[in-house]
């Protein structure tokens, strides 16, 4: 997201959005690497099966963190809005007659 270069308060608004959001997904990208990572290495620790829980850890980490990422990446296209049903309409998950099956 660029700010407009008319250097007004939206647009300065809008440029530091794009950045909070942007440090938000590194964040979670390193941390759940760390999360998974380090339980792995206190499970390899306790089983003593180093380094294969540690390696796998890393991997789902790394996963985790990149879901996460994609998550987030595709609220800022949506403009941060969701979708929700109406459940006066019946649509969705849950509806006035309980829910779907």
């Amino acid at each position: 997201m660029r700010a407009r270069d008319d250097g007004s308060a939206a647009g300065r608004r809008e440029a530091f959005r794009g950045l909070d959001q942007s440090s938000v997904m590194g964040v979670e990208l390193v941390s759940a690497t760390i999360v998974w990572a380090g339980a792995g290495w206190l499970v390899d620790g306790w089983l003593g099966t180093s380094p294969w829980f540690f390696a796998v850890g890393a991997i789902v980490g790394n996963a985790a963190g990149i879901y996460l990422v994609w998550l987030r990446g595709g609220r800022l296209e949506s403009g941060g809005r969701r979708q929700l049903p109406d459940p006066s309409a019946g649509e969705g998950e849950w509806s006035a007659r309980g829910p779907d099956r």
